[in-house]
């Protein structure tokens, strides 16, 4: 009887480290698979990016956003006229608060051209 138990924890011992060796190469595996689907997402993600950023850029376009302003909105510049330099709020205008005509060409310069200062 005693053969029978030693037997038996041997043959278990044997067919033990195999099934461990397919049971790793089995995680393995699956694990390796996950990682190439995710690169292949990061790929695919990556070109998504830069589809939208230049769909965004695009968009984005001073010249697109003037022609859908004026064509479709029937948006115009302001004349100088309706141009006002306000001052900030709970603030007193002075004369000296007004800018000169230089100031404000610069001040209406830097709105189109998006410089700040």
């Amino acid at each position: 009887m005693r053969h029978v138990v030693v037997i038996a924890v041997a043959l278990c011992a044997g067919l033990a480290a195999p099934l461990a060796t397919v049971g790793k190469q089995v995680y393995i595996t699956s694990g390796s698979m996950k990682y190439k689907h995710l690169c292949d997402s990061v790929a695919v993600l990556k070109q998504e990016s830069q589809r939208l950023r230049l769909v965004c850029d695009g968009l984005s376009d001073r010249l697109r956003i003037e022609t859908v302003a004026r064509e479709r909105l029937g948006l115009e510049y302001p004349s100088s006229v309706r141009i006002s330099v306000l001052p900030a709020a709970g603030h007193r205008a002075r004369p000296t608060d007004v800018p000169s005509r230089w100031e404000f060409f610069a001040i209406l310069k830097r709105s189109f051209t998006g410089e700040k200062g």
